[in-house]
């Protein structure tokens, strides 16, 4: 029993000293914390304490304003509680505001901020304080005109952190969208935000928008990232878009969720060298009073060069009661953008004009622009490429290299391209097709209208040993150019040829090429190929004064033997008599492609019985076909006997 009193009483010592330890930290906490609302007066709570953390007790509510930040370098923990303001519905009040003040971090993290009420210019948190994290918000912005009112407005060369907040904007009318009505914006900024994890319902005009300080320092903080937001935004203007980055440089926007219910995507106004990659849009917009007729995914205009926009599924629909649909838009006077590895989608369900869909729309860029787009899926059953040459000849020399434009289901006046009003000289290099689509499918109308068609024509050239030739001539002719180029180390070079130049519907083709190999020392070796796809050729150069194998002059004189070949007297069938450059095709008598046969050592080829399986051929009767690059070609069978 002694022993049990001795542990009761250890007990009770260890807990009146942990209660004395902890009630120690409590009172220190005390000190280190101010309470609202027991610590300040107001409503309008001054926070002037800088270095101080201040911490939400209860809910609060306030008529117009319920708290200002008056000095930098603050903690403000709502504490899981509520700010209720504007009460009455007043205009320029906010639920935070800050003075114009900078320095040390503030921080504001960890509740609910209501706005009562409508009020023009009425912010639920308004901060300009230099270096600033917001986080852990709930927020909603009540329904009405709330002309000019932001969630969260961070101005006037701040930089932020603003992240892991869910917002509710319910405004749906906007008095005057040229002031730029938002839910999270960053204005006249140096760079250095972060926005991201933040959920985003709702919206009448901007889901996050960042503009840049001016055009010197906009970088000063380095770049600003915007990334894995879930925006639904709900427009009721035109130029409404869940992101916009307007005047910055070096910026990154990526693995965003945008699917307004009414709005636009991504919009690179005047910015450089912005990277916006894996991110997910799928778009549609109601009317608008202004009545614009299209919706976009993705657009940059206005002087955004050097960008680089890839690997986004973009979908952009026009349904009923929506607008017409444009997933990427590309205008006026942008730069040196590249598009690439994207999946890009535009759909329609109407005939009407104003409701076309677009995969791509290129608009008023100069002559030169540098803009490339290339290895995209571009999938519409109206649209896949749109170039318009409004003002006039201003949609020309895109590159469109290794694009595949899909003809998608239920196509309505379906075109892969439509050049309208003087789109010129735009280029379509190995262009791929689904769905049925193909360079059929394209109207060239209403002033100068071109495109050119090119293709790949990779060679390799090697000497009678298989070995690879380097810094041979390659060269095609035709009566319209002539193209060239040098094998690398290992005997390759590729070659960009014109298939034709289509002006207004008229072709001039530019193709068959005479393709020509030559390097000294070496006989020279030519063949003639015809441009309608990319395609490959392999070329044997001989070396002069080498005691070369001997060839046919022509296939008349071809023999296969022994014929017919027994498995158990023979290893190999020899086609004998051949020209130089021969291809070898051996068939089923069904028409089944058994082997392809390219390898010759002189005027002789070899079969080795197997397929291109590499399996042995069973017994039968087998079709050899045999051509050459003159044109000839010989027939014959060979019976087989295992």
């Amino acid at each position: 029993m002694q022993i049990c009193r001795n542990k009761i009483s250890q007990i009770v010592l260890i807990n009146l000293i942990a209660f004395w330890i902890f009630s120690i930290a409590d009172i220190s906490m005390a000190q280190e914390v101010i309470r609202l609302p027991d610590d300040v007066p107001g409503p309008p709570y001054l926070l002037d304490q800088a270095g101080e953390t201040y911490i939400l007790t209860q809910d609060i509510s306030a008529p117009g304003t319920a708290i200002t930040i008056a000095t930098p370098g603050i903690t403000l923990d709502l504490n899981g509680k509520t700010i209720s303001y504007n009460e009455l519905g007043l205009d320029n009040t906010r639920g935070i505001t800050a003075s114009v003040v900078t320095g040390n971090l503030t921080r504001l993290i960890n509740g609910k901020i209501i706005q009562d009420k409508q009020g023009k210019k009425s912010h639920a948190v308004y901060l300009n304080l230099g270096n600033i994290e917001v986080s852990h918000l709930n927020i909603t912005i009540s329904e009405g005109d709330n002309y000019d009112t932001d969630a969260i407005l961070v101005d006037w060369g701040s930089r932020a952190n603003i992240h892991d907040n869910v917002i509710y904007h319910y405004g749906r009318a906007v008095t005057d969208r040229s002031q730029g009505a938002g839910v999270i914006e960053i204005l006249r900024t140096k760079g250095g935000n972060n926005i991201y994890n933040n959920k985003i319902i709702g919206g009448p005009q901007f889901g996050i928008r960042v503009t840049a300080y001016d055009a010197t320092s906009d970088t000063l903080y380095g770049p600003t990232a915007i990334y894995n937001n879930d925006i639904r935004l709900n427009s009721t203007v035109v130029n409404a878009y869940s992101i916009a980055v307007l005047g910055m440089s070096d910026s990154l926007i990526y693995t965003n969720i945008l699917i307004p219910e009414s709005g636009r995507g991504i919009l690179l106004e005047g910015s450089n060298n912005v990277s916006v990659y894996s991110n997910y849009l799928d778009v549609k917009e109601r009317p608008d009073p202004e009545g614009w007729q299209y919706v976009f995914g993705i657009r940059v205009r206005y002087g955004a060069s050097d960008n680089k926009i890839y690997d986004n599924t973009v979908i952009a629909r026009s349904v009923p009661g929506f607008k017409g649909a444009t997933a990427i838009k590309l205008s006026d006077d942008a730069l040196r953008n590249e598009f690439y590895n994207n999946n890009v989608s535009a759909f329609t369900y109407s005939i009407v004009s104003g409701q076309e869909a677009r995969a791509v729309h290129i608009e008023a860029l100069p002559t030169g622009s540098g803009n490339i787009f290339h290895n995209n899926i571009l999938t519409s059953n109206n649209q896949n490429i749109y170039l318009f040459g409004w003002p006039q000849d201003k949609a020309n020399d895109i590159l469109f290299r290794s694009e595949t434009l899909v003809k998608a289901d239920n196509p309505i006046n379906y075109l892969a391209i439509y050049g309208y009003i003087g789109a010129q000289n735009n280029t379509f290099l190995d262009t791929r097709f689904g769905g049925g689509a193909s360079f059929n499918n394209v109207s060239l109308w209403n002033g100068t209208n071109s495109i050119i068609v090119k293709w790949y024509l990779d060679v390799l050239v090697k000497d009678i040993n298989n070995n690879p030739i380097s810094d041979a001539t390659v060269s095609a002719s035709s009566s319209q150019e002539t193209v060239s180029a040098n094998t690398d180390a290992s005997g390759r070079a590729r070659l960009i040829l014109t298939q034709y130049k289509n002006i207004n519907g008229a072709k001039t083709f530019y193709t068959p090429h005479t393709l020509t190999i030559s390097k000294t020392d070496y006989e020279t070796a030519s063949e003639e190929v015809t441009m309608d796809a990319s395609k490959s050729s392999t070329v044997t150069l001989t070396a002069i004064g080498v005691n070369n194998p001997p060839f046919a002059s022509d296939l008349s004189r071809v023999k296969a033997y022994p014929n017919p070949y027994r498995g158990d007297k023979h290893s190999q069938v020899i086609f004998d008599n051949l020209t130089a450059d021969v291809k070898i095709k051996i068939y089923t008598l069904g028409g089944e492609v058994v082997r392809e046969i390219k390898e010759q050592e002189g005027d002789k080829a070899y079969w080795d019985m197997k397929n291109k399986q590499g399996e042995t051929v069973s017994s039968g009767i087998y079709v050899y076909y045999i051509t050459n690059p003159k044109g000839e070609e010989k027939k014959g069978e060979i019976a087989i006997i295992k």
